[in-house]
């Protein structure tokens, strides 16, 4: 029974929303938060900077970037997606916690950090219309 003596010790365990959430503002720029202070949902893209080096990885990322562009949603002050990218995911407590070991992965949010989808690869268009813009459309978040 010593071999979990001192795993835990005195820290404080904080949720995986919370930590989310903490990431998400420590991460985003302060002049951001203030002038897109609501945030419909937090999107987080964790990966390894090996992976955006592929010519075809960084055109599919640069296409989930389009597609969110395309429809506002990173610049709406009422339905705002803030999208915050983690190059050295090996290194990422959060990704290590959750055992998230492919990469790309993205882990979708609500405002309040609570997961509400964790996408492996890249997402299609026809995908993130189909289920990421009823969520903002229609406010389940």
């Amino acid at each position: 029974m010593t071999c979990c003596k001192d795993k835990f010790g005195n820290a404080l365990y904080l949720p995986i929303n919370t930590r989310l959430l903490e990431m998400g503002k420590k991460s985003t720029a302060p002049e951001l938060l203030e002038k897109y202070p609501d945030t419909a949902i937090w999107l987080f893209s964790f990966f390894n900077k090996k992976d955006v080096e592929c010519p075809d990885c960084f055109l599919k990322f640069q296409n989930m970037v389009a597609w969110f562009d395309k429809f506002g949603l990173l610049k709406n002050p009422v339905n705002n997606i803030k999208w915050i990218f983690e190059d050295d995911m090996d290194n990422n407590l959060i990704c290590r916690d959750m055992g998230l070991t492919k990469s790309p992965v993205h882990i979708i949010c609500n405002k309040d950090g609570n997961i509400l989808d964790v996408l492996l690869g890249f997402p299609d268009e026809n995908w993130l219309k189909k289920f990421i813009l009823p969520m903002v459309n229609d406010k389940i978040i």
